[in-house]
C-alpha cells in the first residue's frame, strides 16, 4: 500500500514508484511555488504590501527597506528550493516523495506553528485583508498531504 521507504530511497534515480496523480500534483505545485517565489524575489516590496497587505512602517532610516530585503531573500531561497524540485523532476524522480514531504513540513508549520509563535495581529494588515498565503494554507496543506500519500502509494 504505502511504501514509506520511498521517502528516502536507497538510490536517487529517475525511477519514480508513486502514483501519477502525485507526480502531476507535484509538477503543478512546483510550478505554482516557482511563480510565487519569483514574485516575492523581484517585486519592489517583495509582495509584503501589495500581496500580503501588510502596512508600511515609518522611521528613519526607512525600516521597510530591511523588511523588503528579507522578503526578497525569502523569495530567493524559495526559488532555490523550486530549482531543486525541477532538477528532481527531470533527473531524480525517486526523490519526489521526499520533496513532497519537505513541502508538507513547510506548509504544516506555516499553518499550525507560526500563527501562534510569530503571528501578526490585525493591526499589521491594511484594510483587514487576510494574505493569500494565510487564507490558502489549510487547503494547500491538505492538498500536499494527499499528494504526499499518493507519492508513497505504489503504481
Amino acid at each position: 500500500m504505502f511504501e514509506y521507504k520511498n521517502i528516502l530511497p536507497e538510490t536517487a534515480d529517475n525511477n519514480y514508484q508513486g502514483s501519477m496523480v502525485a507526480f502531476y500534483g507535484f509538477v503543478f505545485f512546483t510550478l505554482l511555488m516557482t511563480a510565487r517565489s519569483i514574485i516575492h524575489m523581484f517585486l519592489d516590496d517583495a509582495g509584503i504590501n501589495v500581496i500580503a497587505g501588510i502596512i508600511s512602517f515609518v522611521g528613519e532610516p526607512d525600516p521597510n527597506k530591511v523588511i523588503y530585503l528579507f522578503g526578497s531573500l525569502w523569495g530567493f531561497q524559495q526559488v532555490i528550493f523550486c530549482f531543486i524540485c525541477i532538477i528532481v523532476l527531470f533527473k531524480y524522480r525517486s526523490l519526489i516523495p521526499f520533496m513532497c514531504g519537505l513541502f508538507l513540513v513547510e506548509w504544516t508549520t506555516r499553518l499550525l506553528i507560526y500563527p501562534q509563535w510569530r503571528g501578526l495581529g490585525t493591526e499589521y494588515y491594511a484594510h483587514a485583508v487576510i494574505p493569500p498565503g494565510v487564507a490558502g494554507a489549510p487547503f494547500v496543506t491538505v492538498t500536499l498531504m494527499l499528494i504526499f500519500l499518493f507519492a508513497l502509494k505504489k503504481q
